[in-house]
């Protein structure tokens, strides 16, 4: 296997979730909308929020996150086991 990605461009993870400040409840549930490819917008009319206040969620998730962009959300939250695939494949949040 290659890895493209250079000593210098790799990112270091916490391997722990207590190493992060913790996510709120409304976070969490943003977080699954996101991985399901739904844009702000759709998120805001799903949860009758306004479209800002999803913006503000999901930058507190970059924050807290510590990443930079949506892919970088996802793949954090999968390291970090705050996603996971229940039994049937669908995805969730882990609550244990």
């Amino acid at each position: 296997m290659v890895d493209h990605q250079t000593s210098s461009s790799k990112q270091t993870y916490p391997e722990r979730l207590d190493n992060i400040k913790p996510l709120s409840s409304r976070e969490k549930e943003i977080l699954l909308l996101i991985t399901y490819c739904n844009t702000n917008q759709e998120i805001a009319d799903k949860l009758f929020l306004a479209k800002g206040t999803i913006a503000t969620h999901r930058n507190n998730l970059l924050a807290k996150l510590n990443v930079k962009n949506t892919a970088g959300i996802v793949r954090k939250a999968f390291e970090l086991s705050i996603l996971k695939l229940n039994n049937e494949g669908v995805l969730e949040i882990n609550h244990t």
